[in-house]
């Protein structure tokens, strides 16, 4: 229902950056990696950012011999710079490319400096992969908010 319901959000306001953004993330959530890069380039080109770099990280995502070249990238190139700034998106991509323990730091890191505008995602099918683990559920109860176990999880 999802999926369908950006389709048509999409179809209607194509130059709307944030539903990129968001069929970005439903994409990668079903596996669905042609898609989610489309979508990463079409946001990054609405955004002023660079596409092929938007594009690298996904490709990351699906094939693991570029793994590494894509979490390195992410975590040192000045073109990621806003992605890094928001704790819970860098969270995110971390765990998306199974940088498991890095996207932890990250998470308790934000417990600190409180930067995210987007702790809506922390229910995200994405962090399915570290939800039941203590350090995830330490940082959710330092935050205030609810644990929610993976079977829960919004689908």
């Amino acid at each position: 229902a999802a999926l369908a319901q950006i389709a048509s959000t999409l179809q209607t306001h194509p130059q709307l950056t944030l539903a990129h953004h968001y069929a970005t993330v439903l994409a990668i959530d079903h596996g669905r990696y042609t898609e989610a890069e489309k979508q990463m380039r079409l946001a990054a080109q609405l955004s002023g950012d660079n596409p092929d770099a938007a594009a690298l990280l996904v490709r990351g995502m699906a094939d693991p011999t570029q793994r590494a070249t894509a979490v390195h990238d992410m975590e040192t190139l000045p073109v990621y710079a806003g992605l890094r700034s928001d704790a819970v998106v860098h969270a995110m991509f971390l765990v998306s490319l199974q940088e498991r323990k890095r996207a932890l730091d990250v998470l308790e890191d934000y417990v600190t400096r409180r930067d995210s505008t987007n702790l809506q995602l922390l229910w995200d099918p994405i962090f399915d992969p570290i939800r039941n683990d203590p350090r995830f559920k330490a940082v959710l109860k330092k935050m205030g908010l609810p644990y929610t176990p993976q079977a829960a999880s919004v689908q």
